[in-house]
């Protein structure tokens, strides 16, 4: 919430570089330039959504719409008079909406780099619950997402001789 946090030198804290897609390559299996994106990690501000939220929000807005209507339905609980079944109905709703594969919504995968803080990776599970994103996995970095980020690719250890 509020603005995003700086280091001393700067620097953008908690950011979230994103593309989406598979990458684009050249010829020679090297990324294309400019299809990563950066974006900090912000809550609302005053109901307006911001930072990687929105990006997320857009992406799933009509799963976000349809849980919207049902969710006002479970306030005024209009499933129920019951907490229980209001409850319960409307998290089996919510659960079909979210499932719903004539709905476009977005898959994720979240892929930390070496020096992402716990923090950080807590901060993309909490914003794939916030914005309804049903499909999401934790990643490692591919060497492809180590290119575009401009980290070292990793060579893996020569097999031992025979």
């Amino acid at each position: 919430n509020g603005l995003p946090k700086f280091t001393a030198d700067g620097k953008m804290k908690n950011k979230v570089y994103y593309y989406q897609g598979a990458p684009k390559l050249d010829p020679n299996g090297n990324p294309l330039p400019d299809q990563l994106k950066e974006e900090a990690f912000l809550g609302n501000e005053n109901n307006v959504q911001r930072g990687i939220r929105k990006i997320l929000s857009d992406r799933n807005k009509e799963v976000l719409k349809q849980i919207g209507e049902i969710k006002e339905k479970w306030r005024n609980k209009e499933f129920s008079s019951d907490d229980a079944i209001n409850d319960s109905v409307y998290d089996a709703k919510a659960k079909e909406i979210r499932n719903n594969k004539d709905l476009k919504s977005p898959i994720v995968m979240i892929k930390a780099t070496d020096v992402a803080s716990w923090e950080s990776v807590i901060s993309a599970l909490d914003e794939m619950s916030i914005s309804e994103i049903s499909i999401y996995q934790l990643e490692n970095l591919n060497d492809i997402d180590r290119k575009m980020l401009g980290l070292p690719v990793e060579t893996p250890a020569a097999a031992p001789a025979q």
